[in-house]
């Protein structure tokens, strides 16, 4: 039996950079964390869970493994004292490569997610993220590059939001975002109800053009996602998480270019939370790679 590298995920066979159609980014760092402390560690047990999970994504009868050729790019620590807009500055970089490739970047803390987006999109595009939290504060703690400024600095940045599952807020975020054209918020509790999630969907199927897709897991329930540095009770559930997943991916006038999967604190007496990042990544990269899904096939038989 060949031995598990737990640098990448899958356990997938590494192919050359310069025929990767994926690229995994692990970026471990957590520097401006506010509450609990772990998310460094998230990266690695997202690629290790990995392992565990059956080689084909059953909704799409795709096989990642097989049909996709992926390239785990070197994971980019964070060194002992290094200042945090060094560090984002370092992860823009390296998301620069091989920007024809679908970008999957693993955290570590939701800083890094405007540094991707600024190197992978371009303003006017639109950002989706999942986030029991806005992030669109000024600063926090006197950081303007903190995990709660993300969305702050994405808004800035020129691109649309898209927020979803979100379970608080601040006066100071609310302000921020009052009346204006380029942020659409659909809170946790919408999510919960049925009129409020089909107008979720309509909103994502209305989509067009390119999309960058962040997923805070603190975003999710904490029945299905208890290890998160921040968790807010409310979030969506998995078969939720899923149909936000596949209205955003196969949708044909949206072309997903990458996406980051942020905030996961692994917890020692269980595996749910990474397991679970990796199924919801083995998802997206099968709807990316086109396939079925199991209600048509159904509706077939």
């Amino acid at each position: 039996m060949t031995q598990a590298d737990p640098t990448k995920f899958l356990n997938h066979p590494q192919s050359a950079l310069n025929e990767a159609e994926v690229l995994f980014l692990s970026l471990p760092y957590e520097a401006t964390v506010s509450y609990m402390k772990g998310t460094a560690l998230g990266p690695a047990a997202i690629l290790a869970a990995s392992h565990q999970l059956e080689d084909m994504e059953e909704e799409t009868g795709r096989s990642p493994t097989l049909d996709l050729k992926i390239h785990a790019l070197l994971p980019l620590e964070h060194n002992v004292g290094e200042a945090t807009a060094s560090y984002i500055s370092r992860v823009e970089a390296a998301a620069r490569v091989r920007p024809e490739a679908f970008l999957v970047a693993l955290g570590g803390e939701h800083s890094v997610t405007p540094p991707l987006v600024r190197a992978r999109m371009t303003p006017g595009d639109t950002v989706v993220v999942i986030d029991a939290h806005p992030d669109l504060r000024e600063s926090y703690e006197g950081d303007k590059l903190s995990h709660a400024s993300a969305m702050r600095r994405v808004v800035e940045n020129g691109f649309k939001v898209v927020q979803i599952a979100t379970g608080c807020d601040t006066p100071e975020e609310r302000e921020f975002i009052a009346g204006r054209k380029d942020f659409t918020r659909f809170w946790a509790r919408e999510c919960a109800t049925r009129e409020g999630f089909a107008d979720l969907l309509a909103c994502l199927q209305a989509l067009s053009g390119r999309v960058w897709f962040s997923v805070d897991l603190d975003g999710l329930c904490t029945s299905i996602m208890p290890g998160v540095g921040t968790p807010i009770p409310g979030g969506l559930g998995w078969h939720r998480t899923v149909d936000v997943v596949r209205a955003l991916f196969m949708n044909p006038r949206v072309k997903v270019a990458g996406m980051d999967v942020v905030e996961l604190r692994p917890l020692p007496e269980s595996e749910l939370s990474e397991f679970t990042a990796a199924k919801l990544i083995q998802k997206c990269l099968g709807m990316r790679s086109g396939g079925g899904s199991l209600s048509n096939s159904r509706a077939r038989a």
